[in-house]
């Protein structure tokens, strides 16, 4: 019987969209599929419906399959002549393991390809901001396990991983951050050195921690950031604030999102264009927060937002060319400013609701 194609996929670090055209072929044309843990569900999501999946996902400290299982498990798939995915985080063959069921394919004369993803310290550091080289600040990268296998003792040569010129990439090393941070101090890396911590990159639920190297552990305690995570160490760091684009996007479609569920939760209160005041009372804020919010609309609307506060609130006190406008609109305008007049941006202040809470107060009043 002629034997089946294992293919070595790269799913690459989390978002779909950064799959490879060869890698979503082969995914929806195989007749298995062997995953990992850190595979995506949204990737997961495009597996058509029929192909057969088998998890054998791994992580530290927990092998839900042994690797020597797995091998045995594609050498038997495949030799029952079945189109074959071994579908993997970020790329096969950096820290993926592939390389070793590539070996042992080769050695059971089974046919495969290596098909490549990008690899997670790409897709991780070009989300959170920070460029793994610059000019005058890096001009190499490593990429470092910070985990061996059997929970092995990190038998590392620290002293060659102290080049302030060098970007450090750290796979799997949440479980030794501490001794990571303080084995690079002690072998000579400057302990002010820009350091961060990136959870679940390239999702919505991405979260990143930036500090230094002597404070990276602390700061990833306290903000409760769990595995998967990747750690980046070195100048190129200090650029993640003023590169970052990923989480501002986030940011602003969650904001656009909040917005839009609150107008229509105004528009199923109410049917009119009035919102009576047990509408109001429908937007969660508490009374002790709504008098912040009223006074910070007295202090600092009278002439930065156009708005007459005289008399009180209500829709006769807005300036004419906000007049009419939609609660929406005008709680995107309270967030984001008025591009070309002295009105600044509330966003930092104020989150998406209590925009809406104060569009509606200045469409129909102060409702207490």
């Amino acid at each position: 019987m002629r034997s089946g194609i294992v293919y070595l996929v790269g799913s690459g670090p989390g978002d779909p969209d950064l799959l490879t055209v060869k890698a979503l072929r082969l995914m929806q044309t195989a007749d298995v599929v062997l995953y990992d843990r850190l595979v995506s569900q949204d990737i997961l999501d495009l597996i058509p419906k029929g192909v057969s999946r088998i998890m054998v996902g791994k992580e530290s400290g927990h092998h839900c399959v042994p690797q020597q299982e797995i091998n045995r498990l594609l050498i038997k798939l495949a030799k029952n002549n079945r189109t074959v995915v071994r579908l993997k985080g970020g790329d096969p063959y950096i820290f993926g393991r592939g390389s070793e069921e590539a070996l042992a394919l080769r050695q059971a004369g089974i046919e495969f390809e290596v098909i490549p993803g990008i690899t997670s310290a790409a897709g991780c550091s070009a989300y959170a901001g920070i460029p793994l080289t610059h000019r005058g600040m890096s001009r190499s990268v490593q990429f470092i396990t910070g985990h061996l296998r059997d929970n092995e003792p990190l038998d590392v040569d620290w002293e060659k991983l102290t080049d302030a010129q060098t970007t450090l990439v750290i796979y799997m090393g949440l479980a030794n951050l501490e001794l990571i941070c303080h084995s690079l101090i002690k072998a000579g890396l400057a302990s002010d050195t820009p350091a961060a911590a990136v959870q679940n990159a390239t999702s919505r639920n991405q979260q990143r921690v930036v500090s230094t190297l002597k404070d990276l552990t602390t700061a990833v305690h306290h903000s409760g950031l769990q595995a998967p995570v990747i750690i980046i160490i070195g100048k190129v760091v200090s650029l993640a604030y003023e590169l970052d684009w990923f989480s501002s996007a986030v940011d602003q479609l969650e904001q656009d999102i909040s917005l839009m569920k609150s107008f229509l939760l105004s528009l199923l209160i109410s049917a009119s264009s009035l919102l009576s005041a047990q509408a109001l009372a429908a937007i969660d804020i508490t009374a002790e927060r709504q008098l912040e919010l009223l006074h910070l609309l007295k202090q600092d609307c009278g002439s930065c937002h156009g708005l007459t506060l005289k008399g009180g609130l209500g829709p006769a006190l807005l300036p004419e060319n906000l007049q009419g406008k939609p609660a929406m609109f005008l709680a995107q305008t309270i967030l984001n400013g008025r591009p070309g007049t002295a009105m600044p941006p509330w966003r930092g202040l104020i989150n998406a609701e209590e925009a809406n809470w104060l569009a509606q107060v200045l469409l129909h009043g102060d409702p207490r």
